[in-house]
């Protein structure tokens, strides 16, 4: 098939064995690897990218970091509320690496995040105190991609952000529902009106694979 969607790109958001089935796993988020594939099979985008977790040790979003804390709990940093979360995705170890459910080519484009320490990065685009920028943005220009296509783990929190980012970088974006899984269902609930009220528009595998 050829491409149908010009000057667009696929962005897969941390699809990574912790996320799937490792210290944070998202409930049922390896069911999404049967539309990842085959969004990616079709060949239906200019450019295919995967965002990649990619924690130091000690960083700050760990609650092993913070003497007392635990995961989920919440604490103030020098950028805002900042949730923690179980060791995960750390460099160089299993649990960073993609999960195997999903075919990977070799002319995917890797972006890493969240190699900070003292900063954590939930957009594929920017770090969350908003001044440093991963690769990502740079590639899409680089490419004159105008069209980004969000799929990946969690909704409600990495493919949120990114998304959120997207539109203030000035993309359009569209969220691939059924290529995502959320944390929670609140949680996912909340961040769709959030994404819909800030411009992104949602998809599913089917409507991006017939047009």
């Amino acid at each position: 098939m050829s491409r149908s969607h010009s000057t667009s790109a696929l962005i897969v958001v941390d699809f990574q064995n912790d996320f799937v089935n490792g210290s944070l796993t998202v409930p049922n988020g390896v069911d999404i690897a049967d539309n990842l594939n085959l969004l990616k099979k079709h060949k239906l985008f200019d450019l295919v990218v995967l965002t990649i977790d990619w924690h130091p040790h000690g960083h700050i979003s760990f609650a092993s970091s913070h003497p007392g804390k635990k995961p989920f709990e919440s604490i103030e940093v020098s950028y805002g509320t900042q949730m923690l979360w179980p060791d995960h995705c750390i460099q160089d170890t299993e649990g960073a690496e993609i999960h195997s459910s999903m075919h990977v080519s070799h002319k995917d484009i890797q972006v890493k995040k969240g190699y900070n320490p003292m900063v954590d990065s939930y957009s594929g685009f920017l770090e969350l105190d908003k001044k440093n920028k991963t690769e990502l943005d740079d590639i899409l220009k680089k490419h004159h991609i105008r069209d980004i296509y969000v799929t990946g783990l969690a909704y409600d929190y990495c493919v949120k952000y990114t998304c959120l980012d997207g539109i203030a970088f000035g993309y359009n974006v569209h969220l691939i529902e059924d290529a995502a899984k959320g944390i929670t269902p609140d949680g996912v609930e909340t961040a769709t009106k959030e994404l819909e009220g800030a411009g992104v528009k949602l998809v599913k595998t089917q409507q991006v694979l017939n047009r």
